[in-house]
């Protein structure tokens, strides 16, 4: 079953990556949109140009979504380094769970760029909600660590036995 699931996990992945790249798209025109009625309005405003900039940045890494979370990994876990965790060996079961992880990371992936985005925006999202970027910086991460399992259990593995041999 778990078999059958992690192969129909790949076109889901897929799927949520072009969504991704949609999104993206829609969000660096928001950006331009805002940015111009920002300089028609001569004047700074609320906003800034903080709003503009965080959907252009948000949506360049929704459209370039393999390339960022490649270099995310290769940033946090250094996968060719000399410096690099070790891989845990892995059986059937664990792959077919890795690829169910690693799309629920691409998912996240994708909420964390939206919820940063909106973070910046005074007028979009919830009123009150504080907490919204810092929430969306985690999807982030998480989605980069869930993406790339072997990486992190590896860098996990290292921080806790490190820890336990300073006692």
């Amino acid at each position: 079953m778990l078999g059958n699931l992690s192969r129909s996990m790949t076109s889901f992945q897929s799927l949520f990556s072009a969504l991704g790249y949609v999104v993206g798209i829609t969000f660096i025109l928001h950006a331009l949109f805002k940015l111009k009625s920002h300089i028609d309005s001569k004047q700074s405003g609320k906003e800034g140009l903080n709003v503009p900039l965080a959907y252009l940045f948000s949506g360049a890494a929704l459209i370039y979504i393999p390339t960022i979370i490649s270099t995310l990994a290769e940033t946090f876990f250094g996968s060719s380094s000399v410096l690099q965790y070790t891989a845990v060996e892995t059986y059937d079961i664990y792959h077919y769970m890795h690829v169910i992880i690693g799309t629920a990371g691409v998912i996240w992936f994708v909420r964390g760029c939206v919820l940063l985005a909106h973070a910046s925006d005074p007028h979009s999202g919830k009123r009150g909600s504080k907490g919204i970027g810092a929430k969306g910086l985690s999807f982030v991460v998480m989605g980069i660590c869930a993406t790339h399992l072997d990486a992190t259990v590896a860098a996990l593995e290292s921080l806790i036995l490190t820890i336990f041999n300073m006692f």
